[in-house]
This record gives structure tokens, sequence and C-alpha cells, in this order.
């Protein structure tokens, strides 16, 4: 006869467990929590992914509209820069182009101080003044230097030509015979105030 088969069943599983070891048992003890904190840094990884996915989504579509707004800002920044090489440029022509001294206001006060018996034949204007000469004749019986202190004290008093000249000097007079007449022959000098 064939021996029966023995079939063994365990109803106290826990002789079992006594000799799996310390391992065996330290693992089912921690297993859940050690299982809980996995998935729980798992999802809290996801959710930092998604948030920053999230956020850099503004940033590169600012991103794209910076770079195609880069060579307009560029061109722009030249076009400022070439502005105001132009208002320089402009305000350098104006200052070469425009005298300091409006020349037509200093000769019509000259004009209006000139006695009848006082002429100019020239005048020089450069940067640090005014320099004229001509001639005085004698008149109603006033002599050269008077008709010249009077003619050098009305312009002074002229308030164009006394605002933009400080110094107004004699320089030089000599006597000199002017179509069979007697006449002396000045030079004046009026220099710019420092």
């Amino acid at each position: 006869m064939t021996e029966p088969k023995k079939i063994e069943i365990n109803l106290y599983p826990y002789k079992v467990r006594e000799q799996q070891g310390k391992f065996m048992d330290l693992l089912e003890k921690y297993f859940p929590f050690a299982f809980i904190g996995g998935i729980t840094a798992v999802m809290l990884n996801v959710i930092l992914l998604f948030l920053a996915m999230v956020s850099v989504l503004p940033y590169q579509a600012l991103q794209k509209k910076w770079e195609m707004d880069t060579p307009a800002a560029r061109k722009i920044d030249s076009l400022r820069k070439e502005n105001a090489s132009f208002g320089n440029k402009q305000k350098r022509l104006t200052e070469l182009t425009t005298p300091s001294t409006a020349v037509s206001r200093v000769l019509a006060d000259i004009h209006r101080a000139m006695p009848e018996n006082i002429w100019l034949d020239s005048a020089i204007f450069n940067d640090k003044g005014l320099s004229f000469s001509g001639g005085v004749a004698k008149w109603k019986d006033e002599e050269y230097m008077v008709s010249l202190d009077k003619f050098m004290k009305n312009f002074r008093n002229q308030e164009y030509f006394a605002a933009r000249f400080a110094a107004i000097e004699l320089k030089s007079s000599r006597k000199a015979e002017f179509q069979g007449r007697q006449i002396m022959r000045f030079e004046i000098e009026c220099k710019k105030p420092n």
C-alpha cells in the first residue's frame, strides 16, 4: 500500500516568525510607515514639478516676447543715441552760426550815439570784443577830443551796447588831413566782460 500523503497545517504561524529573524520583524513593523513616506515624497515631488512647470510658462512666454522685441529695443536705443548726437550737433551749429552779440543792434547803438561830425571807417568784431576806427572833424567850434568824448559817453549809455561791452577805451588818436580839412583819426576798442 502506498503511504498516505501527509498534509500539515500550521495553525500557529508565530513560531515561523521567530525563525525568520529580526529583519523581517522590523520590515513588517515599519513597512507601512516607509511606504506612506515614499508615496508622500513622490507626490510632493510631482506637485513641486507641476508648480515649477506652471511657474515657468509665463517666463517662457516673456522670454519669447523679449527675443522678439530685442532688435526693436536695440534700434530704439540707437535712435535715441543718434537723436542725442543730432541735438548736440544742432546746438553746436546754432552756437557757431548765431553770434553772441547781435551785430546789427550794436551798430544801431553806435549810430544813435554818433554825432554828425564823426564817421567810422571800419569795425571789427571778434570773440574778445569790438574795435573800430574812424575820423572826427571840428564842428560848431567843438574840439576833436570833446566830440570824441561825447561819442564814447553816448554809446556807453546805450542799453544793449553797455550790456555787451565792459571796457571802452580810446586806443589811439592822431591828427590827419582829409579832403583839405584837418581831422583827427581814432581807434576805439570795446572789450567784452570776462
